[in-house]
């Protein structure tokens, strides 16, 4: 049984995501899936970035050294989680889709959807020639 209207895509490391915390600038975050209407990310459990993190939190992707869209979110749930042994709080929010910035969020989702259809993983059988 589906609980989300979107599905998820998995996702990072791909690029740098930062919340904005007030009085404290930006708090690296670890961004673990996007779906259009939603996202999670996580912080490892003895980071000083979980006292910033509130209901209602403004994200940065940055695309580039000095580009960025804006993600406004809402905070719908929180747990832990352990990966590759390392305890981390996980965090589920629900993306403000009335913001300026949501076509973009949403087209760069549909490109992530896309892209995860259609890829292919390189097992290095070709080798390059530099000319």
């Amino acid at each position: 049984e589906r609980r989300r209207r979107y599905e998820r895509v998995l996702f990072k490391h791909i690029l740098g995501v930062y919340c904005l915390a007030e009085g404290k600038g930006l708090q690296a975050v670890e961004l673990v899936d996007v779906s259009e209407d939603g996202l999670s990310f996580q912080l490892p459990v003895e980071s000083k970035s979980l006292d910033v993190i509130k209901e209602d939190i403004s994200f940065r992707f940055y695309f580039s050294q000095d580009t960025y869209i804006m993600v406004d979110v809402k905070v719908q749930n929180k747990r832990d989680c352990i990966e590759n042994g390392q305890k981390f709080k996980r965090f589920g929010c629900t993306v403000e889709t009335s913001s300026q910035s949501y076509d973009a969020y949403k087209f760069f989702v549909m490109f992530l959807g896309k892209y995860a259809e259609t890829s292919h993983q390189d097992k290095g059988d070709l080798k390059f020639f530099f000319f």
